[in-house]
């Protein structure tokens, strides 16, 4: 499995590091995501891109903070809840994060203002695993995370966006040389 270096200013140069400086500079500390998307600085600009798609709506800070909850919480991803928190309490009308029953899961198709937000079923071995695939004038964002594959009939659907996203680390040596149960194991290994 490929291991990525935790970048920080200090570790960093160039392009790297200049971006680190810029994300320490705007939010006050660097989302440990960053760090590892600085492996490849270009990520961290996709990132940036997609999230002015976001900043460009009609949406208030809370609203694109429900929206984002929302990925992150129907993904279980503690991961990226922590760095989302932090995020909003940086605005006032989402001081201590957001009350869950402000969340909404998005299992169906969903238009909000200019931005259609549609789910796409993914493979992972949880309840219901979605990806999104965020539209708004003109733009296509496809983010799909925690998946084992990615299915040919998935394909039409995510062609041609203008940014992908996508985190899979399934590796089935690693997943057999792991000391979880067997039963765990097959679970993991089945095509769901």
């Amino acid at each position: 499995m490929t291991s990525f270096t935790f970048h920080t200013p200090e570790n960093s140069q160039g392009d790297t590091k200049d971006i680190l400086n810029k994300v320490q500079t705007k939010y006050g500390f660097i989302p440990s995501l960053f760090n590892y998307m600085a492996e490849a600085p270009y990520t961290i600009d996709a990132y940036a891109y997609m999230k002015g798609l976001l900043d460009k709506s009609d949406f208030s800070d809370g609203q694109k903070q429900v929206a984002l909850f929302a990925v992150i919480h129907y993904h279980d991803c503690n991961f990226c809840t922590t760095a989302q928190r932090a995020f909003g309490k940086m605005h006032n009308n989402v001081k201590n994060g957001l009350p869950t029953d402000l969340i909404k899961f998005l299992d169906c198709p969903m238009q909000i203002k200019d931005l259609f937000i549609t789910p796409i079923k993914t493979s992972h071995d949880s309840a219901e695993p979605y990806g999104f695939i965020f539209e708004s004038n003109g733009k296509k964002v496809v983010h799909i995370t925690d998946t084992g594959y990615l299915p040919n009939t998935m394909f039409d659907s995510i062609r041609d966006a203008d940014v992908y996203f996508f985190e899979s680390n399934y590796d089935p040596e690693l997943l057999l040389e792991s000391r979880r149960p067997h039963f765990l194991k097959q679970r993991i290994f089945s095509n769901k």
